[in-house]
């Protein structure tokens, strides 16, 4: 990472209700390191996100200055290391389980 370049916070979005305490807490960490942060969501089909908990995860990320990516796919492991090496994320943050799918 080149010295002038903020680092890149990027954190996963689900429909947990813990995911809350972890956008929160991902905010707070880009904020103190002045960092960018932005949120990312793996979705394994292309029909339209309906899930209540995922919409007030997705507003709340909105509502701490995340822009939301949302990917498709069943590997979510090689989608977000693919996505962060393209974006040159520094920081990946996700709650335990995450990345079993």
């Amino acid at each position: 990472m080149k010295e002038n370049q903020p680092p890149q916070l990027l954190v996963c979005l689900s429909n947990s209700a813990s995911n809350r305490q972890t956008l929160r807490l991902a905010a707070d960490l880009a904020a103190g390191r002045q960092a960018k942060l932005s949120g990312i969501y793996i979705s394994q089909s292309s029909t339209l996100v309906n899930d209540p908990g995922l919409l007030a995860n997705f507003r709340l990320a909105e509502d701490l200055g995340m822009k939301i990516t949302i990917l498709y796919g069943t590997d979510r492991v090689h989608l977000l290391s693919e996505y962060a090496k393209q974006k040159k994320i520094t920081t990946l943050i996700y709650e335990r389980g995450y990345l079993k799918g």
